[in-house]
């Protein structure tokens, strides 16, 4: 994965976990950033979004990241500052 995005990896500040959060499309080499990390998921899905194990990943690896749902009370709003 590193090697994919190699001209990007030490860029990369924040990172839509795919999918809601399953693990079968979540790539735990992505926790490895120090980044934030955002899982977009349905409050009442039915699929049981996010998974614990992509949860305790970032968890583990103690990586901040928010849960955002239809509730407006979870909208995260970033501001980047240019270097």
């Amino acid at each position: 994965m590193q090697d994919a995005y190699s001209d990007y990896w030490y860029s990369i500040g924040c990172v839509q976990i795919p999918h809601h959060g399953s693990y079968k499309n979540y790539n735990c080499e992505f926790s490895n950033l120090d980044a934030i990390f955002v899982i977009s998921v349905g409050i009442d899905n039915t699929f049981r979004h996010p998974s614990g194990s992509v949860l305790t990943d970032l968890i583990m690896k103690d990586r901040p990241f928010f849960l955002v749902t239809e509730k407006r009370s979870t909208e995260v709003i970033f501001e980047v500052d240019r270097v």
